[in-house]
């Protein structure tokens, strides 16, 4: 039995995630205890989760409130803040996840690490430098956040760090048995026709947590139109219990004569609505991480800063609608200052709801548009690329960048990545694959500049090590697959805990001699991809010629 704190300070939709992770603990052993710890103003999504022991709640506003009051001093709000943790700082934990990741939660997992056995994710040690418990906590808080089309999800990563089968949902969000009853009756008789006939329920989120994300509404409502006008399906329209969500639903029922079924629910009534419906259509919301948990099919359209790549939805019976990815800021303070483009339309998002419930093919998009949906691998879930706007070289450096975390961490080829890669141009992918093994036979080149400039003495010496050091690092901003071993180098150089620089140029060069094993698994990488490719390609013409010899 393992005694589990997992720290998380975001927002309401990132408290929801972190029931993937409370339900895989649990189904490791149903012994364990996870507790939580977050924001006070979030506890209402912490309590949705399944199987949580204990839910620890720090009030910001009190402690800004003290912080910001000149009669007190900022002693006293940091006192108050530490005696408001005195529970978590006596309890002997076995596991400690830092989940959210920033700055404050880090702080905080340091100050409970005398107390747990372990830690999960970075924390700060005696002097403040980053300490990292595993290289995964380097994929999550640099090559993540970094590379801007990541090729993992946080999900998945969450799990890769802390050693754990991602388990399969099961009870992970917490129902009321009468909110459950209630929703069963009422949405069969939603679902019957006035000529007797079984209609399909999709629900409508209206809103997301700001109007970079949402569909814009004219659009909306145009789709809702679109959907009541088909009598195979009837629209639900889905609001929380806020004036701000009351007064929109207002506005666009009204273009309706009122005549739409609108649903106000808090988390608890949202899981059991979202549980007897038959598709969800929501930008990226606390809504979307609800339905994705339950298995209920969604289509997120995925707008603004919305972190696609990072946090999409995750059932393989949904969709992910996105501008042309090529682009995208996924950048809040980029995505304020940009003027929104959004090329989705109502019929666009129809002709997937079509396709998920009807099995009718997606004939044309509009222009500008690009759909992904998905899928399962060795990693976890992949978002592979299913119809629209296609950008080539971005896709293969997401799923190449993929299959070289699977080689950096041993764990073998995934011939799933290069078969969905393999549906591209040969030429995009001949011109992709020169393009990066030039970059990496410089990159290797650097690498071995750096590591001679090491055999030395004298301060000219040191001048040029310090140079091709800084050539290295460059290779962090480089638009391709090759910046990921770069950016791994450059964490591990940060979290050298020295400052003798004789003793840190020791270090260094044995991290030197790391990259260059990384580079060795990149060059792996790309050697399996191109036999894979381009012997599947030969196989694939000797099929078709043999097939035309054989026609009549």
């Amino acid at each position: 039995m393992k005694n589990i704190l997992i720290v998380n300070l975001k927002r309401f939709g990132d408290i929801l995630t972190t029931a993937n992770l409370v339900n895989s603990y649990i189904c490791e052993n149903p012994k364990n205890k996870v507790s939580l710890l977050i924001f006070k103003e979030f506890e209402r999504a912490a309590k949705n989760i399944a199987n949580v022991d204990q839910i620890f709640t720090i009030d910001r506003e009190k402690f800004l409130t003290l912080h910001k009051n000149k009669i007190f001093s900022d002693a006293f709000s940091l006192n108050t803040l530490i005696n408001n943790l005195s529970d978590i700082k006596s309890t002997d934990w076995d596991v400690v996840f830092n989940y959210s990741n920033d700055r404050v939660s880090t702080h905080l997992c340091s100050f409970f690490k005398n107390n747990a056995a372990s830690t999960v994710g970075i924390s700060f040690n005696n002097t403040c430098s980053i300490e990292y418990s595993s290289e995964w906590d380097i994929i999550f808080n640099d090559v993540i956040t970094s590379y801007k089309y990541s090729p993992i999800n946080f999900i998945d990563t969450y799990h890769k760090m802390a050693n754990l089968t991602k388990a399969k949902r099961s009870a992970v969000l917490r129902t009321n048995e009468v909110h459950n009853k209630s929703a069963v009756t009422n949405f069969g008789q939603i679902r019957k026709s006035a000529d007797g006939e079984s209609r399909k329920i999709i629900g409508v989120q209206l809103t997301a947590s700001t109007s970079r994300k949402e569909l814009e509404r004219e659009k909306l409502i145009t789709l809702i139109d679109t959907i009541a006008s088909d009598d195979r399906f009837v629209p639900v329209l889905l609001l929380a219990p806020t004036d701000t969500e009351r007064s929109i639903l207002k506005e666009v029922n009204g273009e309706f004569n009122n005549s739409l079924i609108s649903i106000e629910a808090d988390f608890l009534a949202l899981n059991s609505v979202l549980m007897n419906i038959d598709l969800l259509v929501t930008p990226d919301t606390a809504c979307k991480h609800a339905a994705d948990l339950l298995g209920t099919p969604t289509i997120e359209i995925s707008l603004g800063e919305s972190p696609l790549f990072k946090q999409g939805v995750t059932n393989e019976d949904s969709l992910i609608y996105t501008n042309d990815v090529s682009t995208r800021s996924f950048s809040i303070k980029e995505c304020s200052k940009q003027e929104q483009n959004n090329m989705i339309t109502a019929e666009d998002i129809f002709a997937g709801i079509e396709y998920l419930l009807e099995g009718k093919n997606i004939e044309r998009l509009s222009d500008g548009v690009t759909i992904y949906h998905p899928v399962s691998d060795k990693l976890g879930s992949r978002y592979s690329w299913f119809a629209g706007e296609l950008n080539e070289k971005i896709e293969i450096n997401r799923h190449i960048g993929r299959q070289f975390i699977n080689n950096f961490f041993g764990l073998g080829e995934d011939l799933s990545i290069y078969a969905d890669v393999g549906r591209y141009s040969k030429d995009g992918i001949a011109s992709w694959l020169n393009t990066e093994k030039s970059v990496l036979t410089e990159f290797t080149k650097d690498l071995l500049g750096a590591l001679r400039s090491l055999t030395g003495n004298g301060s000219s010496r040191k001048n040029e090590f310090i140079h091709n050091l800084g050539t290295l690092l460059s290779y962090c901003e480089y638009d391709g697959i090759n910046a990921i071993p770069a950016i791994i180098f450059r964490a591990r150089v940060e979290a050298l805990n020295t400052s003798n620089i004789d003793h840190s140029t020791k270090e260094i060069e044995g991290l030197l001699y790391e990259l260059k094993g990384d580079l060795q698994k990149l060059h792996k990488t790309f050697k399996s991809f191109e036999e894979f490719i381009f012997n599947k390609g030969k196989e694939d013409r000797i099929t078709a010629r043999k097939e035309s010899t054989s026609m009549p």
